[in-house]
Parts: structure tokens; sequence; C-alpha cells
């Protein structure tokens, strides 16, 4: 793990920002780079009966250790076809692979399993999640502000320390709102008329982003719908991708230009 994810890492695991430090773990996963695209996940979730008595097992190890643990978990959680997450996130990383926003060719179902087994996902991507701790996102949402601040307090020092990001794709309406309501210099570039931000109907467009509170910092921004909203009945609904792929061709066709 590199200096500077150690250091976030430390941050997570002895956290004291809100009232509600002490009530749950927390999670954050392992870099070694400093990739220029970053995942914001919503939060991890509540563990089952397993995941739970691994968590209580790990408590009082290193925060290198915890966040090497919980990347494993990560991987386990992209693979997981049993929620459809293998699925929806080979139909992901197969348009970035479109658009040229990665390098490792992603046309068939494998080569993602093989993308996400050999670590070269990370070398591409940083994942981090808007909550970091671990719980039912139903009780989250009981907590005031929770979203604002975990945001406030640690996306801005990971966004600060990530040098080489451009684009970032946030997952779900309770993480879109508190990146836009912390990172609130910004405008939606690839439908300029668009006059309602919220997740339903920014899904897929991009946005410049200023994310840094201290000089100009540009990124190009694009909020998702939760991946739930992709499974109707079993199947992945198409729509959810057809409107992501439109402002990945966006991103292309400015990159492109820019050549």
């Amino acid at each position: 793990m590199s200096i500077f994810a150690l250091d976030i890492a430390e941050q997570v695991y002895t956290c004291k920002v809100c009232p509600h430090a002490n009530t749950f773990e927390r999670i954050y996963y392992q870099q070694r780079s400093t990739p220029h695209i970053a995942f914001i996940l919503q939060n991890p979730g509540s563990p089952n009966k397993k995941d739970k008595e691994q968590l209580d097992k790990i408590k009082n190890e290193s925060s290198e250790f915890k966040a090497s643990f919980h990347t494993k978990g990560l991987k386990n959680w992209l693979l997981d076809n049993g929620k459809g997450n293998t699925e929806y996130f080979y139909k992901f990383f197969r348009l970035l692979y479109k658009s040229k926003l990665i390098e490792t060719a992603i046309s068939e179902i494998d080569d993602f399993r093989d993308y996400v087994n050999n670590d070269n996902l990370f070398n591409d991507v940083y994942f981090t999640d808007a909550v970091k701790c671990v719980g039912k996102t139903k009780d989250m949402d009981k907590l005031v502000d929770v979203f604002d601040n975990c945001v406030n307090s640690y996306l801005v020092k990971e966004f600060s320390l990530l040098e080489n990001l451009e684009y970032i794709f946030v997952f779900s309406t309770r993480g879109w709102n508190a990146f836009r309501n912390i990172f609130n210099e910004y405008e939606c570039v690839s439908n300029p008329s668009l006059d309602n931000f919220t997740v339903a109907q920014s899904h897929g467009y991009v946005f410049n982003v200023n994310i840094s509170n201290e000089h100009e910092r540009i990124v190009k921004a694009i909020p998702l719908t939760h991946m739930s909203k992709t499974n109707r009945n079993n199947t992945l609904r198409d729509s959810y991708f057809d409107y992501l792929e439109e402002g990945l061709n966006y991103i292309y066709s400015l990159n492109q230009t820019a050549k």
C-alpha cells in the first residue's frame, strides 16, 4: 500500500469525525497506485454473520492488514454473480475499454474476471465509499448528515492525493447528493440545458466538477443510479448502460478532438 493510502486508511479506522464513529466498523480499500478513474460507491452495506465474525477478528490488526482484507472482500463482491455483480461490472468495464478510458481489453466476461483477479483493475480505478461505515443503508439514513460528513472528511483528502484523477463515477442518489453538496462548483457539459440535477435525471450525463478547496481542479464526473436499479426480474436493464454509454461517448469525442 502506498504511504498516502495508508495514511488515509489509518484516519478512517480511527475516525472520530461524527457522533456515530464508534457505532460502526469502517472499511477502506488498499491502493498501490494513483489511478485516473475513481468509483464512489454508496456504502459497504451490512455484513452477513460470517463477514461480521471476520470483521470482529481483525479489529486489532494494523490498518494495512485491514485494508488488504477489505480489498479481498471487494474483489469477491465484484465477482459475485449471485447478485449479478460480475455481469454488471463486466458490462461497465467493457464500455470503459470501448471508450478508451482503460487499456486492458474487456471483451468477454472472463476478461473482466482476469482483470480483477490479477489486480490490474486497481491500476485503473480507485475504489472508495461515500460512507466508510459498515451498516444497513436505512440505518445510515437515520443519522444526521452522515453522508455529507464522511464525504467532506475523507473524499476531499482522497481526491487531493490522487494526482492522476480525471474521471469520477458516483453511484446512488445518496452518494451523488453528498458529492454535490461538498463539491458544489459543477456544470453539466454533455447536456447544458439540464436543470434538474437529481441522479434520476442526471444518470449518465457528464459534469465538470471542481474537486479542490484550494485551487481550481476540474475533473469529469458521471452520476449513476444505484446498481440495484439495473436489475428487474433478474435481468440487467439495457437503458442503464445506454445512458452510461452516451456519457462515455461524449468523453471519447472530447479526447479525440484534443489529440
